[in-house]
């Protein structure tokens, strides 16, 4: 009986060894796992510039790196030092004659992404902030940028006759519609703007003409801006007044900015005629949208 029971502890004891062994290896790896976890960095673009997910800082520093910190938590992918102080890589400055402008102060790749921010209001209580006033999803009011610290966005530039739009607002909105506080916008870039160049965003025809101001090119030879480029449709104008054909219309831009914007200029028509400052267009991929 004795030498039954001695037989009995020896083979079970390696057992509950064994199994004592194992739960210790999973808890490690659990515990691994949630270090790497808790550790594990954002994913970052193709460019390099900045974070991919909206839970990281979207700006970029000052020597071309992504920021490292999480987004502060008001609806915006921005930490709290670039939401309070702007986004380093952006640079406001004064133009006498047409205003502010904003340029980037290094390479900016086409697909950059950022943030068109401000308070949501209604339109009637956007006063001092109105002509920079952007609209907030349907019927969800109007982002005001006025007196909102690090908000650069407000002072890109409408390109002039002969200069072109190289940011778009996209579909995508930070905050719910009738939030209180702060929301916002994507913007993104349409293609590469270089070094010192103005970005530039389409504001809409009905944006000039309901405040009775004349649209003029706005780069300088410092800070220029991307020239319009010829196209073809311009060409056959050239060479149908050449021939002594029809003549087409021409369009201000020469481009798809016109077409893109012609149906929100024209349901800005009678909000026009009325003496209403509208707030700024914005283009969409696809279709306009008056923003």
């Amino acid at each position: 009986h004795r030498s039954r029971s001695k037989e009995t502890q020896i083979v079970t004891f390696p057992q509950q060894l064994f199994r004592i062994f194992t739960q210790i290896i999973f808890i490690f790896n659990e515990m691994v796992a949630a270090g790497k976890e808790e550790t594990k960095g954002p994913r970052v673009r193709k460019n390099g510039l900045q974070n991919a997910d909206v839970e990281w800082c979207w700006a970029t520093t000052k020597v071309g790196k992504p920021c490292c910190r999480r987004a502060a938590g008001d609806n915006l992918p921005y930490c709290r030092q670039h939401l309070e102080s702007g986004n380093p890589i952006f640079k406001t400055l004064d133009n006498p004659t047409t205003g502010k402008f904003l340029v980037p102060t290094i390479d900016l790749p086409k697909g950059y992404r950022m943030v068109y921010f401000g308070t949501r209001r209604r339109w009637r209580e956007c006063k001092d902030g109105s002509d920079r006033a952007m609209t907030f999803r349907d019927n969800g009011g109007v982002i005001d940028p006025f007196a909102v610290p690090g908000q650069q966005l407000q002072y890109m530039a409408c390109p002039g006759p002969g200069e072109r739009i190289n940011t778009r607002g996209t579909d995508k909105y930070f905050g719910k519609r009738f939030e209180d506080g702060l929301v916002g916008r994507e913007f993104v870039t349409t293609e590469v703007i270089p070094k010192h160049h103005q970005m530039m965003q389409w504001y809409g025809n009905s944006w000039f003409e309901a405040r009775g101001i004349t649209r003029e090119n706005v780069g300088t030879a410092r800070y220029p801006a991307l020239k319009r480029r010829a196209s073809v449709h311009k060409e056959r104008c050239r060479e149908s007044n050449t021939s002594g054909g029809d003549v087409h219309r021409k369009r201000v831009l020469g481009e798809v900015t016109n077409i893109l914007s012609k149906e929100g200029d024209h349901s800005n028509k009678t909000a026009k005629t009325k003496g209403v400052s509208l707030p700024r267009g914005g283009i969409r991929a696809g279709n306009a949208v008056t923003a």
